[in-house]
């Protein structure tokens, strides 16, 4: 079966040109967005009796610990499961592993 000559078999798709316009728009800034908020959550502090305060401050602290001990167990178990996965690997490689065929 014989196919036709091209001219173009080398380069068989064709060359379009397109007009890219930039975004002239910046990313929208995090801060900004959470200003309003953050407004808010401090104008309702400020409004809160000094014993409300208080407790607030300190159950936001024993959250803000927690939630940081959790994230350092994870690590800590993730960081053991690798460990032991090391071990477990040079045990096979060099203890384990049947010898040449």
């Amino acid at each position: 079966m014989n196919f036709p000559e091209s001219p173009d078999r080398d380069n068989p798709y064709t060359a379009v040109e397109v007009e890219i316009e930039p975004n002239d728009a910046p990313p929208p800034d995090p801060s900004e967005r959470f200003a309003p908020l953050l407004t808010k959550l401090k104008a309702w502090y400020s409004e809160l009796p000094v014993p409300a305060r208080v407790a607030v401050a300190v159950v936001g602290a024993f959250l803000a610990l927690s939630t940081l001990t959790a994230i350092l167990r994870l690590v800590s178990a993730v960081l053991s499961v690798l460990i032991l996965g090391a071990i477990f690997l040079l045990i096979y490689r060099y203890a384990l592993k049947p010898g040449k065929t």
